[in-house]
């Protein structure tokens, strides 16, 4: 589907995936590997890098967000990694104050763009949305 699509680009003379493909890939990798495991650390530092250092359209990603995440489960992902990472931001050399609220705003507009999202989805925008006003 992602070649039919043409949800990709070539770099280096490679097809890579376009990076809202990559951004819903790795957060359904981040949902799965859990978040206090190791895996999960890599995952959400990879979500981070993704939403920092490329050139990704928020469009394209509430489009594909509608068409494949229905529960809206991997978008809570990426507002719980965007909210509650630490850490990760200083594996990238950024800083959460700084770059971290840039892409807290980035979430809220997907979440604001009439999403029915479920209890635990809620949750994690309520959480992220505190976390937002007390920086």
């Amino acid at each position: 589907m992602l070649f039919e699509r043409r949800w990709h680009t070539k770099i280096e003379g490679y097809d890579v995936a376009l990076p809202e493909v990559l951004l819903l890939l790795k957060s359904q990798a981040a949902r799965q590997a859990g978040w206090n495991s190791e895996k999960g650390v890599k995952d959400r530092v990879d979500l981070l890098a993704l939403l920092l250092y490329t050139d990704w359209k928020e469009r394209f990603l509430r489009e594909l967000t509608e068409s494949f995440d229905a529960r809206r489960e991997l978008l809570a992902v990426l507002a719980r990694t965007v909210s509650e990472s630490r850490i990760e931001y200083t594996y990238l050399d950024a800083r959460y104050e700084r770059e971290g609220r840039r892409l807290r705003e980035a979430v809220d507009r997907l979440g604001e763009t009439g999403y029915r999202l479920g209890t635990r989805q809620k949750k994690a925008f309520r959480l992220h949305r505190r976390t937002s006003i007390m920086s």
